[in-house]
């Protein structure tokens, strides 16, 4: 009887049981634990990407570049900061070597595997690994981590699952202002007035003592820039030169009024012909 359970479960879980090739082996104790049911979707799968990386004696070299994320479908550098964010705080990542722009990228560790001895990592990395530490730390009493961000850079992201979680739901607010919707008033606080054309004290005095308006009313009477300086005007003297732009203009309209007449005889003309 023994002999045939034996049998059975060795034909089911044979190795033809399944597709080949590696497989990721996650336990029920990481699945099962508070700290794994608190993370957020793009978390759990970024964990996933990690522990593919596992290649039995490697643990401790996983990388979470964007280049080496970028290949598996990853697209999007706030997500995935985020997700890191998360899996360190939860205490399922270890990092073991620091990575550092341009070209260093950093490592990470399993928490649910001991830590395997690699070279390269950083001074004091392997004394700070705690083996199963999303056990300890439980998500309603996991202190936050801080990540150090860079001016301008795209990984300019929250650095907990505290803050993302913050900024979600500040994202997600209702954006009408606290005092309603009603329409914003564009006239000044103190009215529409209309403003007085005029300073407050009155219109400016002429700077040459003389009235801007002239004796008579016509236009032609104001003093010329030449005669104001006790000057000519083609040879004139200052008290002549008013005749003498009335004649000129008085001539000039003699000469229109004479072309107008010419041309309406022309065109009489011709509707004659």
């Amino acid at each position: 009887m023994a002999n045939g359970r034996g049998s059975a479960k060795k034909r089911r879980y044979g190795s033809s049981s399944r597709d080949g090739g590696g497989f990721v082996a996650l336990p029920h104790v990481v699945l099962d634990s508070p700290a794994y049911r608190a993370l957020s979707h793009p978390a759990r799968a970024l964990l996933i990407e990690v522990a593919r990386q596992f290649r039995g004696d490697d643990n401790g070299r996983m990388l979470l570049s964007r280049k080496y994320l970028g290949e598996r479908g990853w697209t999007s550098a706030d997500v995935i900061q985020r997700a890191k964010s998360e899996l360190l705080d939860a205490g399922f990542l270890h990092v073991t070597v620091m990575g550092q722009r341009p070209n260093r990228a950093g490592w990470y560790a399993l928490t649910w595997m001991s830590l395997d001895k690699l070279d390269g990592f950083d001074h004091g990395a392997a004394a700070t690994f705690e083996r199963s530490a999303y056990l300890k730390c439980l998500p309603s009493t996991r202190p936050p981590r801080a990540v150090k961000r860079t001016a301008g850079s795209p990984f300019d992201a929250p650095s907990t699952a505290h803050e993302a979680d913050a900024a979600a739901t500040s994202e997600n607010a209702v954006l009408i202002p606290s005092h309603g919707t009603g329409g914003a008033a564009i006239a000044p606080s103190g009215g529409t007035a209309r403003v007085r054309p005029v300073p407050s004290d009155g219109a400016m005095p002429p700077l040459s003592g003389r009235s801007p308006v002239p004796s008579d009313g016509h236009p032609l009477d104001m003093p010329s820039a030449a005669g104001s300086f006790g000057g000519t005007l083609n040879g004139t003297p200052e008290r002549a030169a008013p005749k003498v732009r009335r004649e000129v203009v008085r001539q000039y309209v003699a000469r229109i009024t004479g072309r107008r007449q010419q041309c309406f005889r022309v065109g009489a003309q011709r509707e004659s012909a």
